[in-house]
């Protein structure tokens, strides 16, 4: 990924329109980007995480998808749907720069970017998560109508059997027409802790899975791949300061710590008198023992 001004920005590379509606962030962008997209944009994905870091500390779980819709059209969401694309893996990458260099930075990083796949993912319609996994070709595949009909009771049996008296009515109505609930087949190895409490059917190798369980299965890969990633990022932060130490290391450096939201004001400086405590929004400024 490279870097130019702003005279530059013209020969920028721009995504294909045809993008998926979510990506692993497998591969990094390509193409050039100029200094002042590259803070707007890291800038405004960091506004997005720390709404959601505030909205899960608030407890505010039961809005948060609706909630994220409205972020991400406020601060990420470009003129095209390329440059949100765009806008949007650019970001990512630019952030796992801005947060490697330490493990509390990167495990803050890790949280928000996790929480923020799985409510993305949770958006998608059932068609379109079934697109979404066969687009990043991982081995979980969804079992046939002729199958479900091989394995029916079994799974019924495996659902009774652990007290999950929704899922096993769920499974018992899957033979009637449309009424097939979404199982796929994955390796069981991929599910250690589902086949130790044995809550899932394995035959041949495999595990009988549900779609709520698939993307467990999906964040959980999400998440080992940023961690990889955010791992081999810091190892690269030497040659990266090397190499940009005057241009995009301080702005790179800052951006943690970088006021987001609202303007910054700069209080007095020198001595102040009694009279002029209250003109200093004493409630906003000074400690408790100070009001008046």
């Amino acid at each position: 990924m490279q870097f130019v001004n702003q005279k530059q920005q013209q020969q920028a590379h721009v995504l294909p329109t045809r993008a998926p509606l979510l990506t692993m962030y497998r591969e990094p962008p390509d193409g050039d980007i100029s200094i002042e997209e590259f803070e707007r944009y890291a800038l405004d994905r960091i506004r997005v995480l720390k709404k959601l870091e505030e909205a899960k500390l608030r407890s505010k779980s039961e809005s948060l998808e609706g909630d994220l819709r409205g972020w991400l059209q406020k601060y990420m969401k470009e003129d095209t749907a390329a440059s949100s694309l765009r806008k949007d893996v650019s970001s990512h990458y630019i952030l796992r720069l801005a947060y490697c260099r330490s493990a509390d930075l990167r495990a803050w990083l890790l949280a928000q970017e996790c929480l923020l796949f799985k409510l993305k993912l949770r958006e998608l319609s059932p068609d379109e998560q079934l697109e979404f996994l066969q687009s990043v070709d991982l081995p979980y595949q969804p079992i046939s109508a002729a199958e479900f009909a091989e394995v029916q009771q079994q799974l019924v049996q495996v659902a009774t059997s652990y007290g999950d008296k929704e899922a096993a009515a769920a499974l018992s109505r899957g033979d009637k027409q449309d009424k097939r609930p979404d199982v796929f087949k994955v390796p069981f190895a991929a599910v250690p802790d589902l086949v130790a409490q044995r809550k899932v059917l394995l035959q041949g190798g495999f595990a009988y899975v549900s779609r709520d369980q698939v993307s467990s299965l999906v964040a959980g890969s999400f998440r080992a791949g940023l961690s990889k990633g955010l791992v081999e990022c810091a190892k690269q932060w030497g040659r990266f300061l090397a190499a940009e130490g005057e241009r995009l290391g301080p702005l790179v450096e800052t951006m943690p710590s970088r006021c987001v939201f609202g303007s910054e004001r700069a209080l007095p400086m020198g001595e102040i008198t009694a009279g002029q405590v209250a003109g200093l929004a004493a409630a906003h400024h000074l400690p408790l023992c100070m009001h008046i």
